[in-house]
């Protein structure tokens, strides 16, 4: 998630980084302030091979794909809030050990 918020985000740009332990789950949030995402591919970029239409940024686009799984198979989500121009945010839920 760190990764792609410096892939997509201008030059200079600031990413942060929060992470919340809460009681049964840690929430780790990711966001950037960079071009963000159109809402119609929001529920596409966690699609296998899915790259938003005409994005400059190389990459052959697996990685949002293969952590959705990740997360999943270990029983957390992974969730994204963005607003197109003004960046995005990636919330990785996971729960913690018993």
């Amino acid at each position: 998630m760190i990764s792609n918020a410096i892939r997509y985000s201008f030059e200079h740009s600031k990413i942060y980084l929060d992470i919340v332990n809460r009681q049964s789950d840690i929430k780790i949030s990711v966001r950037d302030t960079g071009q963000g995402i159109a809402p119609e591919y929001k529920d596409k970029i966690f699609n296998r091979y899915f790259r938003v239409p005409g994005s400059l940024t190389e990459g052959t686009g697996p990685g949002l794909a293969i952590s959705k799984k990740f997360i999943e198979a270990q029983g957390g989500h992974i969730t994204v809030d963005s607003d197109l121009g003004s960046g995005s945010t990636f919330t990785i839920t996971l729960n913690k050990a018993t």
